[in-house]
Parts: structure tokens; C-alpha cells; sequence
């Protein structure tokens, strides 16, 4: 049996972590504070039966639940949640509950929102979905359509999100660099997705069946898409460039024929349902791996999606950031073994450590404030 502890951060980020022993539940504490104008509440009151013990961290949708049928129940988000326990029914508003382990963190490991508050579908940290993983369906009854504050989508591969230990992903941090009472982050990002699997298996849907007028995404992909087309590993390519051309294969992991687009043809198909919903679109070039060799100013390394990314966003004027080069630009100087031991780990030359995180969070907002016409910069902090 699977069970989750669900982490709400001082940046008001929501992550997931799987439990490998049940985690006992506190007693005879409240917590309650505010998050974007929804009153988070943690109860601990001598849930300590059996089946509660081992129910550690699930999420409640709209129905009653009794507590032997918590342990064996998936993930889902829940609002206006309804659930049955031996001392009598709680309801709530946003009702997402979590008891945590140790009190003394109480304030951090508690009750939470769901990562999507906004009704995307929740579940276990997306970083920890397999790369093969699809969406589960959207569930329009679980849709909030009334949230107070307009959100920030992120949506990408393990750079902008990854949960793997001593990892992270620039999304996991850039909360931190927003008015979070103004506006909600939510990063949907998925380890292992390009930009065309990120579409196929559903994630997009969640994020479109989230999204109302009003709200953001930012869209950065491109370390994935080079893969092979239909491999029986991930199948999770595109052709290369921005032409409408497409190729028909057959998908061994779907077991479906499928029509393969190009890079620029599922950025665009992104950029233009985000404006179908009303939502504004930022477009980010893939941030850099280790270089190869000492960054010069003069010249600095090119990626071929970072262009691409670059003209889609021209050709649709969308908001752009260039991520990419932003980041090259504080690599100035140090020689690849430099650059590795301080943003770097030694898992791969890919993924940022939580000081490479934080780096290129800092470029991101770097880019947004060059934006002069983007609302978005209105809910940055000074």
C-alpha cells in the first residue's frame, strides 16, 4: 500500500512524498491559516484507529468516505469535501487533509490545498509519475469556477519540476519571487514529457479544464523532444523545427497509430488554447545542460530548441523568455566542472541542484521584468 504525506512550503508550493512506513497522527491540534483567500485547516482530534493510522495522506472529493475505505482510496482533489469519521462529519471548503507527522513542523507538514486548488486534478507528486503515465480524466464536478486570485500555470519536463532527492526544478521555487496573497502558482510540469506527450497523455487537458480568464502559463519544453518517435521505451519525440509537416507511426507504448507533429506545431497548439481560455501564454526556452567547455560572453553556446522556441513565440506574438541564454549568461567564466559542482549534482549534467534551482528562478523573473507589456510582472514582489 501506497500513501502520501502532502508538504505545503513557506512559498505556499504544494509537493508530495511518498511514505515507505505509516506515519502516526498527531492529536489535539488545530491549524488554520490563510492561502489566497482559502482557509486552510489541519484537525488532529484521536483519529487513531487502525485503518486511520495507516491512512496517512489522501486527498477527499465530493462524497463520504468511511475510514476503513481511506487506506486502499487514490489521490483526488476535493472541495466542499464531505468525510466520515468516527467522532462525527467535517466540512470544509477546500478540504485537503494531511496530518503530519511530527508536530514540531506542524506549521509545514499539514493540512493542504491541492497542488491544482483551482480543480485540476491532483495525485502524487507529477514528478514521480512514470514518463509513460497518462492523465487520469478530467472530472468536471470537481472544477472550481469561483477561486479568488487568478493562478500561474507551469507546465514542462523534470527542469521545471523534479521531486528526486537532492534535485530540483526552477518551478519548484519561483513561488517565492510572487505575491502569493494575488496570485496562486501551480506547477504542472511532469518529469520525462516533451512537448508532445505532455498533450497526448492528458496533462494539458487538466490545465485547460483549470483555467479561467485572467490566468498565466508558462510553457517551457524542448529536453525530451529529441527523443526517438516510437521507441518501446518512451515514444516520446518530435520532428524537429516548425513546419506543419507530421509523420504517421505506430506508438508502441499507446499500442495506437498516431500522427507525429513538430516542436513548433504542439508550442503553437499550446499558445493558441491558452488564448482560446482567455489565458496569456509565456513561451521559455529550454534551460541549458552542462556546458561543454568554459562560457564565453562572446560565445556562448546555441540549442536548437531555444531557437525554435524563440521564433514560435514571434510567430504567434507571445510572450517570450530566453531562459537559455539568461542562464549561460551567470556561466560566464567557469569552466564546466565549476559550473557542475555549484548548479549541478553528480546525477547528471541535466538536472539542477536546489542552488541551480534557485538560479534559474531568479532568471526567469529576470525575463519577466523585461516583459514590459505582461501583466504577470504586476504580482512579482519589489
Amino acid at each position: 500500500m501506497r500513501t502520501w504525506t502532502c508538504i505545503l512550503d513557506q512559498n505556499d508550493a504544494v509537493r508530495y512524498e511518498q511514505n515507505t512506513t505509516p506515519v502516526p497522527w498527531p492529536c489535539d491540534s488545530v491549524l488554520q491559516r490563510a492561502a489566497t483567500g482559502i482557509s486552510l485547516v489541519a484537525h488532529a482530534n484521536h483519529y487513531r484507529t487502525p485503518e486511520d493510522t495507516h491512512y496517512t495522506a489522501q486527498w477527499f472529493g465530493r462524497r463520504t468516505m468511511e475510514p476503513k475505505s481511506h487506506a486502499n482510496h487514490p489521490p483526488c482533489s476535493g472541495f466542499q469535501a464531505t468525510n466520515s469519521y468516527r467522532q462525527g462529519k467535517m466540512k470544509t471548503k477546500a478540504l485537503l487533509q494531511t496530518y503530519c507527522w511530527r508536530m514540531t513542523t506542524l506549521a509545514a507538514i499539514a493540512l493542504a490545498t491541492a497542488t491544482n486548488n483551482t480543480g485540476a486534478q491532483a495525485g502524487p507528486d507529477p514528478a514521480s509519475a512514470p514518463p509513460n503515465q497518462v492523465a487520469p480524466p478530467v472530472k468536471p464536478e470537481l472544477i472550481v469556477t469561483n477561486r479568488p486570485v487568478p493562478v500561474l500555470f507551469l507546465i514542462g519536463d523534470s527542469t521545471v519540476h523534479n521531486a528526486d532527492e537532492g534535485l530540483k526544478g526552477w518551478g519548484d521555487v519561483v513561488g517565492k519571487f510572487f505575491d502569493t496573497n494575488k496570485i496562486r502558482i501551480e506547477n504542472h510540469a511532469r518529469g520525462g514529457r516533451s512537448s508532445r506527450t505532455f498533450q497526448t497523455q492528458g496533462w494539458w487537458d487538466h490545465v485547460l479544464a483549470a483555467a479561467r480568464p485572467g490566468d498565466f502559463v508558462m510553457i517551457q519544453f524542448g529536453h525530451n523532444d529529441a527523443s526517438p518517435l516510437d521507441d518501446t521505451n518512451r515514444a516520446r519525440g518530435t520532428l524537429p523545427g516548425l513546419s506543419d509537416e507530421s509523420k504517421e507511426i505506430y506508438n508502441p507504448i499507446t499500442k495506437k497509430h498516431e500522427r507525429v507533429r513538430t516542436y513548433g506545431w504542439y508550442m503553437r497548439k499550446y499558445i493558441t488554447d491558452a488564448r482560446a481560455k482567455g489565458v496569456t501564454p509565456i513561451v521559455c526556452s529550454p534551460v541549458p545542460r552542462l556546458p561543454k567547455q568554459t562560457v564565453q560572453p562572446d560565445t556562448m553556446q546555441t540549442n536548437s530548441y531555444a531557437v525554435w522556441a524563440q521564433q514560435v513565440a514571434l510567430q504567434e506574438n507571445a510572450f517570450f523568455i530566453d531562459l537559455h541564454a539568461l542562464i549561460l549568461r551567470h556561466y560566464v567564466g567557469l569552466t564546466p566542472e565549476e559550473v557542475k559542482s555549484k548548479y549541478f549534482t553528480t546525477h547528471d549534467n541535466t538536472h539542477t541542484s536546489p542552488i541551480g534551482a534557485e538560479l534559474n528562478a531568479a532568471c526567469v523573473v529576470e525575463g519577466l521584468r523585461q516583459l514590459k507589456d505582461c501583466k504577470l510582472r504586476d504580482f512579482l514582489l519589489p
